[in-house]
Formats: structure tokens, sequence, C-alpha cells
């Protein structure tokens, strides 16, 4: 049942969201194509269609220093809701490898709880992008050995994500918190905290700087042993798909963290990789539009004989044609007047004698 319904649910959204288009983002004039591409992809309210996989192992878990593996699928789709809002929908679906952490060996592997984001964002700026609304936890969990994972419970709470993109840099923070409503009576109440702040400092050729950790704080627990700090950074980049009209991002972090529950993990290492649709429509500079404007007025002008005409469309068509071309039609003017004199004059020397 659980498989069924993520299956459903992301070809609905899959369905929905080709065929409702979001408003689409411009490019600022002095930044590549490649930059631009890296920037809507660390933005996660850009409002372009995104899948990103990412891969989260932890290290040296409980007394046996086991491994637990989470792989997060997370697509994002925006939705137009008019010509000034969109709507993001941003979920996670987690496939977890956990260790079962009081034996050197034996893994459980499953579905966790799916998570969904849903912003409501206005038309993509230039700077500064915002959006806020609710997110929603599914109970999808297939195995309870999954531990926090498979909560059992149907859980609800406000989202909100800030994020601002002023020349190289991107920076912002998502956060949310979730309360259970409903589920299984013999499972834990559900009152987290989930904060991430994002810092990315782009580089040429598409690289970038990035530090994204995850600050995770479970209000059940007592004594700060709910609360888990990484601390940590990493490099990525984004490179452009032009056959297929994508780009693809790819990207690694290392965190240490500074605090964490009892047996805990302390290091974590982040490996993502993310497909995703850019929006490049940037308008054309102003010396492309004058390049343009001067090529239609030109071909008007040469048409009328324009390096011969007066005035400023004769001077646009004089610069049209370089200063080879205009030599030529100088000398051609110049030798069509002298043939003109000399027929003047000998027609005068005609007239006079006869």
């Amino acid at each position: 049942m659980s498989v069924g319904w993520v299956l459903g649910g992301a070809l609905a959204s899959l369905v929905v969201g080709s065929t409702v288009s979001a408003a689409e983002p411009t490019c600022p004039e002095n930044e590549s194509a490649t930059q631009c591409a890296a920037k809507q992809e660390e933005n996660p309210i850009a409002g372009i269609v995104k899948v990103l996989l990412e891969n989260n192992t932890s290290y040296l878990i409980g007394p046996n220093e086991r491994t637990l593996n989470v792989l997060n699928l997370q697509p994002i789709i925006p939705l137009a809701l008019g010509k000034k809002l969109t709507l993001v929908a941003l979920s996670r679906i987690p496939l977890v490898w956990n260790p079962n952490g009081a034996m050197p060996t034996g893994t459980t592997f499953g579905m966790g709880d799916i998570t969904t984001n849903l912003f409501v964002t206005a038309s993509a700026r230039r700077v500064v992008h915002w959006g806020i609304g609710p997110v929603l936890q599914f109970p999808t969990g297939t195995h309870r050995n999954l531990g926090a994972f498979d909560s059992g419970k149907f859980s609800l709470g406000p989202t909100g994500a800030l994020f601002v993109t002023p020349g190289p840099f991107v920076a912002g923070v998502m956060v949310f918190n979730i309360w259970s409503v409903a589920g299984r009576e013999t499972s834990r109440t559900v009152n987290t905290l989930r904060l991430q702040p994002f810092f990315n400092y782009n580089l040429p050729a598409g690289w970038y700087l990035v530090t994204s950790p995850e600050i995770l704080a479970n209000w059940t627990v007592a004594d700060n042993d709910g609360w888990l700090v990484p601390v940590g950074a990493g490099f990525g980049r984004v490179g452009l798909l032009k056959k297929v009209g994508g780009a693809l991002g790819l990207e690694v972090q290392a965190f240490w963290n500074a605090v964490r529950p009892d047996f805990g993990p302390p290091w974590t290492l982040r490996v993502q990789a993310a497909f995703f649709l850019p929006k490049l429509g940037a308008k054309p500079s102003r010396s492309k539009r004058t390049r343009r404007r001067g090529s239609r007025s030109t071909s008007r002008t040469t048409e009328l004989k324009g390096p011969e005409r007066r005035g400023s469309a004769g001077r646009r068509a004089r610069a049209a044609l370089g200063r080879p071309a205009m030599r030529r039609a100088t000398r051609r003017r110049w030798g069509r007047g002298r043939r003109a004199a000399r027929v003047g004059v000998r027609a005068r020397a005609r007239s006079r004698g006869g």
C-alpha cells in the first residue's frame, strides 16, 4: 500500500507538472548561463523542475561502530497559481539501510516516512526568494526496525524558506516543525524541528563551494539528547546538457556532528546528484538590441541608396558599409560627378559653336 501511494503521488506530480508551468525566472545580463543555472540549482524554491538524489552515510554508530545509509529521492515540482504566485512541492522519499546497533552484523532495509513541503512563493525575482506553507509527513515506513524513519504517525506543521542570490552568492535557510496528529497508538509522539541553512559561493566554470548542514531537534527528548548539529562544507559543479535542454549538478559534503545524541554518528558524508531544467531566458543586452535595430534600419536604407543620403539614415548606412566600401562608393560618386561636368562643358561648347 505504501509503495502504491508513493508511485501514484509521483505520477500525479509529473502529470500536473508537465501540464502547468511556473513563472520563469530570468538571468541577469552580467551572468553566464552556467552560473545562472548553478544559482537556480542551489535554491530549492527557485521555481524550476528538479530531481535530486542525496545519499547520506553516517559512520561509527553505537558501541559496534556501525554505518547508517540513507538515500533520499527528492523531486521538486513548481506549479503556477497565477501570474504572481507559484506553488513549489518539495518531497523527500528516504530509502534506509539501518544497522542493528546492538549487534556487530545485521541491517534492516526499507522505505521511511515521506515528507512533503508545500511552499507558496511569489513570482521569481532577481535577488530575494521566499516561500511559506504547510509540511506533511506520511507514515509510509515499511519496517519498525527503521527507528526514527518509521514514526508510524501522520504529522504536519508550518514550513518556510528565505533565499538571497546577490552576485556569486546563494544564501538562505529552510525550516519546519511537525507534530503528530494521528497514527499508531503504540508509537511515540512526534515533535521535530528541522533547520537547514544554505551558503554557496559560485566559482568560474560551474564550480562552487557549499555548506548546507541539516540541524535536527527532537523536542520529546530531554537533556539536549535529541539534538543533531553538523558542522562541515564541501564543493560541487554544475554542467549544462545542451542536447536535452537540462543541467546536471554533482556535490560532495562532509560533516562532523558537533552535537549529537548518545551513540549518535560523529561523521556524515553526503553525496548528491541533481538533474534539473534551468530557466535561462535572459533578455539580450543593450549592445545586441542596438545591433539588431541597426541591421534592420541599414537594410532599409541600403535599398534606397543609403550611403548617398544625408542625415542619420545615411550615416548609419555608411557605417554599415565600412571604410573600404565607403571609399568605393565615394569614388563612384566623384566619377559620376566628373563625367557629368565634362558632358556639361561639351554641351555648352557645342551650343556656342553652333
